[in-house]
């Protein structure tokens, strides 16, 4: 099976263990994987948003 290379809110928020709520506030903010848009649509490649986790990694010192 193929995967979507382009991810809807719905989709993208899965990815990212968090709701479509939290990634619209992110996105409002400045703070988001970068977003393509189609028309009035918006989505997030697949590949913004690995590299949207790694810019955003934290060593923990616990």
């Amino acid at each position: 099976m193929l995967e979507k290379e382009l991810l809807d809110y719905q989709d993208a928020a899965y990815v990212l263990s968090i709701t479509p709520v939290a990634l619209r506030n992110l996105v409002h903010k400045g703070n988001a994987p970068t977003i393509t848009k189609i028309g009035r649509r918006v989505f997030f490649s697949r590949a913004d948003i690995k590299t949207w986790i790694e810019k955003n990694r934290v060593i923990s010192h616990l």
